[in-house]
């Protein structure tokens, strides 16, 4: 299974509360480079969900804008993003990501921009236009995995994941109850 989860582009509407969205691959060339039991699952943000045509790939897509997605994460081979801060949640698993940031000039210097070095920390490929995307669709379907980016995914991991770890919970209730105990 494969997630796409866009970030949410509040700039594309036509009217206030009316929002757009279009996919920026087609479906049948994804579905042209990918195994024949590949369901994609795409997780949009919840005021664009009725706008997404899958329109002919009802059976191998699945549109999840209500659903926990860290369940989502837990069932993804591979996550497909752009901007969205899913990649640090997602990183966690140690799985693949493929970054698709068809916009990225307008995104990096008229919408929101980055807090870090975006193109340089990425623990995957960027594609930025479709093909670029396709290709590393197919790269991936063929490796099971993206070929060169151990190191940039472990810098990643270790950078904005290393403090999760299995224990994270129990650790906050030892330090509320030092904490309570006047320690």
């Amino acid at each position: 299974m494969i997630t796409y989860a866009p970030t949410w582009r509040d700039d594309d509407y036509t009217s206030k509360g009316a929002y757009n969205f279009e996919l920026p691959f087609s479906l049948s060339k994804f579905f042209s480079k990918v195994s024949d039991d590949t369901i994609l699952v795409i997780r949009p943000h919840y005021l664009i969900k009725d706008y997404i045509n899958i329109k002919g790939f009802e059976s191998r897509v699945k549109i999840l804008a209500d659903d926990d997605i860290s369940k989502i994460y837990l069932i993804s081979d591979l996550l497909i993003t752009d901007y969205s801060s899913v990649m640090f949640d997602y990183a966690n698993l140690k799985r693949p990501m493929l970054f698709y940031a068809y916009d990225l000039e307008h995104y990096r210097d008229s919408l929101r921009g980055f807090y870090f070095d975006y193109q340089d920390e990425l623990p995957g490929p960027l594609a930025e236009s479709e093909a670029e995307f396709l290709k590393a669709i197919s790269d991936f379907n063929l490796n099971g995995n993206f070929k060169g980016f151990a190191g940039k995914f472990n810098n990643f991991y270790n950078k904005y994941c290393d403090w999760e770890s299995d224990k994270s919970s129990k650790q906050v209730v030892n330090l509320m109850e030092d904490i309570s105990n006047g320690k």
